[in-house]
């Protein structure tokens, strides 16, 4: 009997200070953001270099767009990128006023077939970039983990949304 006591009570102290420790973990946890709510944002476009397919450089330098820039960071495996992908190319029209920067740390391979999968017949403002060096995260500032991250730009290159996989009618709804 004392034997099966001591053991009841090793056993209730082990999960008293298994519930304290996960609950003060929690309290540490960064908040999640849940999909279409917008999250923090920068001021302006930082500098990154990326490349397209052809391995021509993309930057913030020689970016040319009329309206907004669209820019999704996405992962080519990743099943809500595939989802925001088959939304916004059958709401492609609501784009025209934007140009949308698809970018990713994936191989070219990957790149090309996801492109093809939404998007045939690349339109031209439509572009998939190759993120080699992955400058994206210091670029960024660490901001831009999640996939998809959609972060919408003005004409003078200012943040003016940043999201997580939304509907697209959120996306298209900050072209005014």
């Amino acid at each position: 009997m004392k034997n099966l006591l001591y053991f009841v009570g090793c056993l209730l102290i082990s999960l008293v200070t298994f519930a304290q420790n996960e609950t003060s973990s929690l309290q540490n946890t960064p908040p999640i953001y849940t999909k279409g709510i917008d999250i923090p944002q920068m001021d302006e476009m930082p500098n990154f270099k990326f490349y397209d397919l052809a391995g021509n450089v993309v930057s913030k330098q020689t970016l040319q767009y009329n309206n907004y820039l669209t820019f999704i960071f996405y992962d080519t495996d990743c099943s809500h990128c595939h989802k925001q992908a088959e939304q916004i190319a059958a709401n492609l029209k609501k784009f025209k006023k934007s140009q949308i920067l698809w970018v990713t740390i994936g191989e070219d391979v990957q790149i090309k077939a996801f492109q093809e999968k939404y998007f045939a017949k690349l339109p031209a403002n439509v572009l998939f970039v190759n993120d080699r060096d992955m400058n994206i995260f210091e670029a960024y500032n660490g901001t831009v983990t999640e996939t998809p991250t959609i972060i919408i730009y003005n004409k003078a290159k200012q943040e003016i949304a940043r999201m997580y996989e939304t509907p697209v009618e959120k996306i298209y709804s900050q072209f005014k």
